[in-house]
């Protein structure tokens, strides 16, 4: 008979061993634990816009400034949804939870060295830092993270647009897809590995559950839900991989 408490062990080790394995293989390969060139960068510039690569949050005043030159780009990291109902004047929908889907596009609108200001709602939204990391992993070198957001702009009377009838998509709050969703948490180039790996473990559980009976019919119930979500966090992303080509080429 299967027991949860006598396999738990093995399990968390699996799970020890493969972080400890995907750590030193990006250290090997010159991705850092810490981001240092983030950490030492992204600091709040509300007078002067900054003038070295990197990434910055700045402030109301170099938002106006950068969105005035014209130069750039403007990306909106917030969902279809919230885009279609008002954005900065200009912006590209670019939702940072579906990046297979909206990143090709700013990838062939704007070359590397084209300067980016990217938003989303507001000082408590982390969506717009995590666009500019992904776009820094992919080449971007002049990223600008406005931290006040379509929220302030909106507030300051600054140029904005309505898209009426674009696509519906989910909402800015918290949801189990988003924290699912790798390309968060890791460069471009290990997507789709990652969400394969995650398919993989999803499939491994439910195996293992179809085998073995357990003690518990919560319990089996709980991992069979565990398994059928990793598979189902992966697997539309899976199924689509020339939107990876495109991301990574």
């Amino acid at each position: 008979m299967f027991k949860i408490r006598e396999n738990l062990p093995k399990s968390l080790a699996l799970v020890a061993l493969a972080g400890v394995t995907g750590l030193l293989f990006n250290l090997a390969g010159g991705i850092p634990f810490y981001s240092a060139e983030v950490s030492s960068r992204a600091v709040e510039s509300r007078e002067a816009l900054p003038d070295s690569a990197g990434i910055h949050l700045v402030g109301l005043e170099a938002a106006r400034v950068l969105f005035q030159r014209g130069r750039g780009g403007v990306l909106d990291a917030r969902s279809p949804e919230d885009f279609a109902r008002g954005h900065i004047a200009g912006a590209l929908n670019c939702y940072v939870y579906e990046l297979e889907k909206f990143l090709p596009p700013v990838l062939r609108a704007f070359p590397p060295a084209t300067p980016l200001l990217i938003y989303c709602v507001g000082a408590d939204c982390e969506d717009s830092r995590f666009l500019a990391q992904s776009l820094s992993d992919l080449g971007y070198r002049w990223l600008y993270v406005y931290k006040g957001g379509f929220t302030e702009w909106s507030q300051e009377g600054l140029p904005v647009e309505v898209s009426a009838g674009r696509g519906a998509g989910a909402g800015t709050g918290l949801s189990l897809k988003r924290a699912l969703d790798l390309s968060r948490y890791l460069p471009a180039r290990f997507w789709f590995a990652a969400d394969l790996a995650l398919l993989l473990f999803g499939i491994w559980v439910l195996y293992l559950l179809a085998r073995k009976e357990t003690e518990s019919g919560t319990v089996s119930l709980a991992a069979k839900l565990a398994g059928l979500i990793f598979a189902a966090a992966s697997l539309h992303k899976i199924a689509q991989p020339l939107q990876f080509a495109h991301i990574i080429e």
